[in-house]
């Protein structure tokens, strides 16, 4: 797996990031100055163009972190939506998903606990903007798709690490370690690391995993 970076300001904070490639310039992604959210996008993101490309990759999280047994549950899971929300509410479209076949019936309670834990997420988060009620077309759009791009998600990722004959456990081992090789080159803490540099990540089959930056590399 390769991925590539270029780092970027975030338009509403002004801080530096690392902003992945595979994002396009008017989608719902920007630069993230976070290691746990460039190991995400790296990780558990197939795409990073539309709202639901999200979904799937919370699919993701749950084969590999949450089953894998990393520091991640429903609630956590569920908690993403508020940022799927300021993505719609910024007019970006949600679409719905194709007809999907049901997964293992555990699988399909749990996403049934992780649509109450957003909902709520959203109810909690939005009060204290005084938009008490306008979230709610916003938490029902969201549920709507939310099952069917979930599904889909959830395969894609079996599917991948299926390659590799990686478990759920040593997909969130190697998530934890490449949150940790993150945080030794993000851009605000590394005065020589400047807007438009270039970061290059390549994760092996064997875990090893290489950052790449135009003067130096490490292992």
């Amino acid at each position: 797996m390769r991925f590539h970076f270029i780092a970027e300001r975030d338009n509403d904070s002004g801080e530096l990031g690392w902003k992945d490639r595979r994002i396009g310039w008017n989608g719902p992604y920007g630069p993230s100055s976070y290691a746990r959210a460039l190991a995400h996008d790296c990780l558990e993101h197939f795409s990073l163009s539309e709202v639901s490309d999200e979904i799937e990759a919370h699919a993701a999280i749950y084969w590999g972190r949450f089953q894998g047994g990393g520091v991640v549950n429903l609630q956590s899971i569920g908690a993403e939506w508020y940022g799927m929300a300021h993505a719609l509410m910024s007019e970006h479209e949600l679409r719905m998903p194709p007809r999907t076949r049901k997964l293992e019936d555990d699988v399909e309670e749990d996403i049934s606990s992780i649509i109450i834990h957003g909902r709520k997420t959203m109810r909690e988060e939005f009060s204290y903007t005084g938009n008490e009620f306008g979230w709610l077309s916003t938490a029902n759009q969201i549920e709507k798709a939310f099952r069917g791009w979930f599904r889909i998600g959830y395969r894609k990722t079996a599917k991948r690490w299926a390659r590799w004959n990686y478990s759920p456990a040593e997909v969130s081992y190697l998530f934890d370690q490449l949150e940790a090789e993150f945080q030794k080159f993000l851009p605000h803490k590394r005065e020589e690391i400047f807007e438009g540099a270039q970061l290059t990540v390549k994760i092996t089959k064997n875990g090893g995993i290489y950052f790449h930056l135009p003067e130096w590399e490490v292992y």
